[in-house]
């Protein structure tokens, strides 16, 4: 079975190389993203980006607007991780 355009222009905005994925890989890819942008949850790049100071998150359930709020906490604190209570 061969990808969808749809499902395509999913992977081409998470910047995913697709060219070695099968379907059943590239399926289970595109309905997590779909899942995580219904629930507004936090981003691939978010999650990136804050595994670098946390690894005590729940990644999977991180919402957008918090993971948002712990980078700015991140930055004002010149990208080291602030005490608890400060965006942490």
């Amino acid at each position: 079975m061969s990808m969808t355009p749809g499902m395509i222009r999913v992977l081409e905005k998470m910047k995913i190389d697709y060219s070695n994925l099968t379907y059943g890989q590239s399926l289970q890819l595109v309905r997590e993203q779909i899942r995580r942008w219904k629930l507004k949850l936090a981003s691939g790049p978010q999650i990136q980006l804050l595994k670098k100071f946390y690894n005590d998150l729940d990644w999977r359930n991180l919402k957008f607007d918090d993971a948002s709020k712990m980078i700015n906490a991140l930055k004002a604190n010149g990208w080291r991780r602030p005490p608890k209570g400060n965006g942490a």
